[in-house]
């Protein structure tokens, strides 16, 4: 196996950094100018009903997906260590060993959605009369699909842990523009089957391709990428000990987001359901702002700490934290002071507390934002054990605090207010958390560099923006303006305050390279 390690050069790894992340933003707009229209028409090609149908049957598949998503963090942590190693031998022990593994966990969620599930199905879920053998069908189809998802990951995993970025972005567009045609083939052929139940199985159909091409990929360009024996069955304790924490903080997040859903419902009814449902797509769409640039960073992170750079790890953690808020800075400001007419003309009429819950949303989206470097770099030490038993139980305390509030009078939004506390003491946590495990760490740099000089850019861009935006009336205009006032204040403040002289040097050098390869 020839893996791609990080030049040793800081410059190479930022430039590598950078042109990833532009993979990764390609990516994001191509999938998200699909989804646009491929939303709409599948509503039209199925109808309300049997399009919330399928989303309803497979959505219980889905709710088993936390337990995919803590493996797939800890295949990637594991891959790129041997990457970051050049440790060939190891590096196709751990490959082999998390294949075995998701193996058995797309067999344990399989009997589990084939029995509790299907019982939960037939149980619990109201389906319209007439339905209830397409919903089965549609049912069956989603666990197979979830189960291929499930045993491809570590091929996916290792794209990603080469940095990869590329081919990971064009599998995925070429994953996009697969489900349209099947949008497609619904909306003007003319079936002989059920549509719902057509619909199902060729998205499975998708599936079983993009599982081919990601390991005909892996199989041509990482030869020893082969299954083989493992002889040290103490190296699947080791995984499956790490994998094991990674569910519990994973947990913890579903306990915040489901479990404040569920308790917004039985205190206030599905009108704040519905208004959270929003909030939760507007944050969803800011987050890519910032964890396509994490996402690239992640790899190299790992690999600095494997291989003993803790010097140059660290600098690339703030750098990493530090550059997300700014992206976030460019996004978040303007949204915020104009959520109300944003919301206005994409819903006509928002649910009542919409624009508040995506505005606190966002704001909550910038302090998770500020952790997400600190994150990866205790899970590049291994030993996440501590880390996540107190952050995740600290996350979970969002649920009973919740419903103290609720039950004692307080207002709905008053969830997302205790979401950015337990966040800000959550960030203080893992600082002092990962300066245990790596002592390395200056705490009053980062809160300097990634907490300090955010903000006080966030502040002042806001003010400048919202006196700029109270002095005109609610248009067009006014939200083109505000929105070109926040990038120009927010990015000349990030230029002068933000950047540290080598940032700013390093950027005028991009720059001139650009422009003079443009010229040429």
């Amino acid at each position: 196996m020839k893996p791609t390690l990080p030049e040793e050069e800081s410059r190479g790894s930022n430039s590598r950094i950078a042109r990833n992340t532009l993979m990764l933003y390609v990516r994001q707009l191509v999938v998200l100018l699909i989804g646009l229209y491929t939303s709409r028409a599948l509503l039209a090609a199925l109808g309300v009903t049997d399009y919330g149908l399928y989303n309803v049957v497979g959505g219980v598949v889905t709710m088993l997906g936390f337990l995919n998503g803590a493996m797939i963090g800890a295949t990637q942590r594991f891959l790129a260590v041997d990457l970051g190693r050049r440790d060939e031998a190891h590096l196709r022990i751990t490959f082999s060993a998390t294949r075995y593994l998701h193996m058995a966990l797309a067999l344990v969620i399989g009997l589990l959605a084939e029995t509790v599930g299907l019982w939960f199905v037939h149980r619990y879920l109201i389906i319209p009369p007439g339905r209830m053998a397409a919903a089965l069908w549609v049912y069956h189809f989603a666990v197979l699909s979830f189960m291929v998802t499930i045993v491809q990951v570590p091929f996916n995993a290792l794209i990603v842990a080469d940095e990869r970025m590329g081919v990971f972005a064009r599998i995925s567009i070429l994953e996009t523009l697969l489900k349209l045609g099947v949008v497609l083939v619904l909306v003007y052929a003319a079936l002989e089957v059920d549509r719902l139940v057509a619909y199902g199985g060729m998205l499975l159909g998708v599936s079983l391709v993009i599982a081919l091409i990601y390991r005909l990929y892996v199989r041509q360009h990482f030869p020893g990428a082969q299954l083989t024996r493992i002889e040290d069955k103490g190296y699947f304790r080791t995984l499956l000990g790490y994998m094991g924490w990674n569910v519990f903080g994973n947990l913890a997040g579903v306990m915040k987001g489901q479990g404040t859903n569920v308790l917004m419902n039985l205190f206030f009814g599905p009108t704040a359901n519905a208004a959270r449902a929003i909030a939760m797509q507007v944050m969803s769409s800011v987050q890519t702002f910032y964890t396509n640039f994490q996402v690239a960073s992640n790899p190299q992170i790992i690999k600095r700490y494997a291989i003993g750079e803790t010097e140059e790890m660290l600098r690339l953690v703030t750098r990493t934290g530090k550059f997300s808020l700014y992206l976030l800075t460019l996004v978040c400001v303007p949204a915020i002071l104009e959520m109300d007419f944003l919301q206005t003309v994409w819903l006509v009429t928002p649910p009542r507390g919409a624009v508040l819950f995506a505005s606190l949303a966002l704001i909550d989206c910038m302090v998770e934002c500020a952790s997400g470097s600190l994150a990866m770099a205790m899970q590049a030490t291994g030993r996440i054990a501590k880390y996540q038993a107190l952050v995740g139980t600290l996350i979970m305390l969002n649920l009973p605090l919740t419903y103290v509030a609720y039950k004692v009078g307080m207002a709905v939004e008053t969830a997302f207010y205790i979401h950015i506390g337990i966040d800000v003491v959550a960030l203080a946590l893992r600082l002092l958390l990962v300066r245990e495990k790596i002592p390395a760490l200056g705490i009053a740099t980062y809160v300097r560099e990634v907490v300090a000089k955010p903000l006080l850019i966030i502040a002042l861009s806001a003010g400048v923006t919202l006196m700029m935006r109270d002095a005109l009336e609610p248009s067009w205009g006014r939200l083109v303006t505000v929105t070109l006032c926040s990038f120009v204040v927010s990015g000349g403040l990030i230029l002068w305050i933000g950047l540290t002289t080598g940032e700013r040097s390093y950027l005028r050098r991009v720059v001139r390279e650009r422009v003079g390869s443009w010229r040429r």
